[in-house]
């Protein structure tokens, strides 16, 4: 529902359903895309061969980001166009790419942080200064290959018939759209959406190895189906938090690799966490699951205590000497983060004070429905009864159930932990296709997650909106 404040919807009248035909779209990438996928994963028993698993990825990278874009089509591309760009300009569903385009210097930027952060009432009063440079990032790129940027600028022209000025007035209604933005923005501000969910589609790739190094490249690929078709990681695309999960994945598979022998992989994941967590204080909860599967593969198997010590040690390392980098060059560390936690505990950057209690159990139900019913289910019976296919896959459904019942029990997060936790995805995909793998029964409940899909798509709004 459009805020009273802001009097400005994507959708005319937002108490009615999106028609129907605004799915016809996502329905032809799941038929071109994810239905070949699925296909190869109930094939026969024989293995899955390399060139077959890597198109079948290929192929979900496509959907997924597909999906991203004409899952909120309700209003067509011109509404697509119009709720991106002002969703992104906004100071309250995004504030950094505002900040972004205010960069002069980025050493300049990184020394003088916390102090931007003190004069900021919204997004990056409660964020480390590496939200801000993920879309400065996208504009240097824009800068220098500009014929990605006339591409898309065509792209727009056809989507909204030629009527910049329209569009212009459109996007920049709602109060919380800087009007230092200009018409000329539209473009960098769209590239840079894109961007960010490209990097959260690309997900893909990292959930595949997680399923693949605990089971069969069959299951890597079921894997990656399921993180390719989770409700809250398309639904929240227009946020960082979908790039933050693919890094996250990425660090989590340095660390399963890392107990398998390649104590490199260790210190890689920890770096890839420190960058995380400069970005948001959210990515402590991947970075606990890191450390909960190397403590999960100790407490099963206890000859590997040592092995999981040291994986333990070189992850916290990764992590540190990232921190430490970014501190030297002048970033006031400490007071970011102290920043960061007044802001979320008093309020004052927009956040929402919420009671403990009635959260305690909300949050769960949030998460699981927003992940999908189905594949949240399949995920959670494979735990309890203890049939998942492999050692590895069993750590780690283990390592991400401890880790939600901690973050769940710590109050960190009190509601939309469908985006807050999106860094589980990843972990939940490999444990649910474990689950698939050691009984292939289990492989038609997950069938229903395309229509949960749909039909949240359908009764929803888009949920990044610019209020």
């Amino acid at each position: 529902m459009a805020s009273p404040r802001a009097g400005w919807s994507i959708r005319p009248q937002w108490y009615h359903p999106y028609p129907p035909g605004c799915l016809l779209p996502a329905l032809l990438l799941l038929l071109a895309c994810g239905a070949p996928v699925a296909w190869l994963c109930r094939r026969d028993g024989r293995p899955l061969s390399r060139g077959r698993a890597g198109v079948g990825v290929g192929l979900l990278f496509l959907l997924t980001f597909g999906l991203q874009v004409t899952l909120d089509w309700g209003a067509g591309p011109a509404g697509w166009v119009r709720n991106t760009v002002s969703a992104t300009w906004s100071t309250v569903s995004n504030g950094y790419f505002y900040a972004a385009t205010r960069i002069t210097g980025v050493g300049e930027f990184v020394r003088t942080y916390h102090a931007h952060m003190t004069a900021d009432l919204e997004k990056v009063a409660t964020h480390p200064p590496g939200a801000v440079l993920a879309y400065w990032l996208p504009l240097q790129v824009l800068q220098a290959v500009p014929s990605a940027g006339s591409a898309l600028n065509a792209f727009v022209d056809r989507a909204i018939d030629g009527r910049w000025a329209d569009a212009y007035r459109e996007v920049t209604k709602p109060p919380n759209v800087p009007r230092e933005m200009s018409v000329e923005m539209m473009v960098p501000a769209l590239f840079a959406a894109l961007w960010i969910g490209a990097l959260g589609a690309g997900v893909v790739v990292p959930v595949y190895l997680l399923g693949a190094a605990g089971g069969s490249r069959r299951t890597g690929v079921l894997a990656a189906l399921l993180a390719a078709l989770a409700p809250n990681a398309l639904f929240y695309a227009l946020t960082l938090d979908v790039a933050l999960m693919t890094l996250a994945a990425w660090a989590l598979l340095g660390v399963v690799w890392a107990m398998d022998g390649r104590r490199w992989a260790a210190f890689a994941a920890g770096a890839g966490t420190g960058v995380c967590l400069l970005t948001s204080l959210s990515a402590s909860g991947p970075a606990a699951l890191c450390v909960a599967y190397a403590l999960a593969c100790a407490a099963r198997q206890p000859a590997r205590r040592r092995d999981a010590a040291l994986v333990v040690l070189l992850f916290g390392a990764g992590a540190l000497v990232v921190v430490g980098a970014a501190t030297l060059s002048g970033l006031h560390t400490a007071e970011v983060v102290r920043n960061c936690l007044h802001a979320h505990r008093t309020g004052t950057a927009g956040t929402v004070l919420r009671k403990y209690t009635p959260w305690v159990w909300l949050n769960l139900l949030d998460y699981a429905l927003l992940l999908g019913i189905p594949f949240a289910a399949v995920a959670a019976e494979g735990l309890v009864t203890r049939s998942l296919s492999s050692e590895p896959l069993t750590c780690l459904g283990f390592a991400v159930a401890a880790t939600l019942l901690a973050l769940d029990l710590s109050g960190m997060a009190r509601g939309e932990t469908e985006r807050l936790w999106l860094g589980l995805n990843p972990a939940w995909a490999a444990a649910a296709a474990g689950a698939v793998a050691a009984r292939p029964g289990r492989f038609w409940p997950l069938t229903v997650q395309p229509l949960q899909l749909g039909l949240m798509a359908l009764a929803l709004p888009p949920m990044v909106r610019p209020f």
